[in-house]
């Protein structure tokens, strides 16, 4: 049989004319057949206006290390949604679910030496997609650390202690310089091999370590902004806390940030401060003693 063919203008035609809405729905489009009258019919299922997503967002884009007890986290942001807004989220470790509907998964011993994958379908009324996503490393072990983990131990052991016992006035509160990624490549921590600064591994350890103390408030130093927006945020707010950044004032792309316990701490006002500035009111504030010191002496 020989089928003539369509232009893609005399199809398009075609489907406006059957006036096609954003649901799923049949179209049936005719080819002629070249030696009779008849035509040769299909009936094809259109879906106009998809949904789809156009990016997700993730720490190191799922290059990270992956270790055991620290959480994961991945971000679908309102703005790489399109004709959706409530995609469905599904974790999934050697090929079964584990988890369902969270932004976040945090890998246990029986997901050692497995690959994790994130499957995000958006979704309308009659119509589910759907993106998969692999993060490139096995999970592994969490690494001994004997020396830490024994004063850690001891510090959280007598926290819990305290609140058995009814001390709902303990009041934890960790303080920790990060080291910023833009500090540790530039080549002067001799002692500890590159590998081990690489921010895709150093920075999930860091993240495990203060979850570990439960504290009530952190207060970090040398916290690169990317890796704030993209790691610290998302997984400590997942984890109950919530937060700010405040970046340097010359500029650098790192600075400070705090968090506390929702359960515990409502923010009732944030005001950002420059040490400079500090610096410079203090200094103003000891020439205004020196001046009124004179002007007593003269006076006296």
């Amino acid at each position: 049989i020989e089928i003539k063919t369509r232009s893609n203008l005399e199809l398009w035609r075609d489907l406006a004319s059957q006036q096609q809405d954003e649901t799923s729905s049949p179209i049936r489009i005719s080819f002629p057949i070249a030696t009779t009258k008849e035509s040769l019919t299909l009936d094809l299922e259109v879906v106009a206006c998809p949904p789809t997503i156009l990016s997700v967002e993730t720490f190191c884009r799922f290059e990270q290390s992956i270790f055991v007890g620290v959480p994961l986290h991945i971000a679908v942001e309102p703005l790489q949604l399109q004709h959706t807004t409530t995609p469905r989220i599904a974790w999934f470790v050697n090929d079964q679910v584990v988890q369902q509907n969270t932004n976040t998964y945090i890998p246990t011993a029986n997901d050692v030496g497995h690959k994790i994958q994130v499957v995000v379908s958006p979704t309308t009324t009659t119509t589910v997609g759907a993106e998969a996503y692999e993060f490139v490393n096995t999970v592994e072990a969490m690494p001994v650390l004997p020396i830490v983990h024994s004063l850690r131990q001891d510090w959280t052991t007598t926290a819990r202690a305290a609140e058995s016992k009814g001390n709902k006035q303990l009041l934890r509160v960790v303080t920790y310089n990060l080291l910023a990624d833009q500090y540790a490549k530039q080549g002067d921590i001799h002692h500890c091999p590159p590998a081990v600064l690489e921010r895709n591994r150093r920075m999930p350890l860091l993240l495990s370590e203060l979850l570990a103390y439960q504290a009530d408030i952190l207060c970090l130093q040398e916290v690169d902004a990317h890796i704030f927006e993209t790691l610290y945020q998302p997984v400590l707010n997942s984890q109950g806390y919530t937060g700010f950044f405040t970046g340097k004032l010359s500029g650098q792309q790192e600075g400070c940030a705090m968090f506390w316990l929702t359960s515990k701490w409502t923010c009732q006002e944030q005001t950002d401060v420059g040490i400079n500035e500090l610096l410079l009111l203090s200094s103003d504030d000891d020439d205004d003693d020196e001046e009124n010191d004179d002007h007593e002496l003269h006076t006296a």
